[in-house]
């Protein structure tokens, strides 16, 4: 009779033991699928702005071969901004 009181305080324990593990495992596996939902969420928003970045150097490629020389005036009003000794500095380097 001993005996069969040991098993079932052993099962009943096992039982426990099992169930509060199998929530903790499902509290961890709720969390990671919202992590992999952000995850999946961000690099969604990556490709979006990636084509658009791309979409962007398209149409900046196209305006610099229609007018390139615009680009050239206004980075030589840029460069007039510059000091004196960078430009020397840049010359030397050259």
């Amino acid at each position: 009779m001993v005996e069969l009181i040991h098993a079932d305080i052993f099962f009943f324990i096992t039982t426990i033991s099992i169930v509060v593990v199998s929530v903790g495992l499902l509290i961890v596996l709720f969390f990671v699928i919202r992590i992999l939902n952000n995850i999946s969420s961000v690099s969604k928003r990556f490709r979006e702005e990636g084509e658009e970045i791309i979409t962007d150097l398209h149409l900046l490629r196209t305006d610099l071969k229609k007018g390139g020389s615009q680009f050239k005036h206004f980075f030589r009003f840029l460069k007039s901004f510059l000091p004196k000794t960078v430009e020397k500095k840049e010359k030397a380097e050259k």
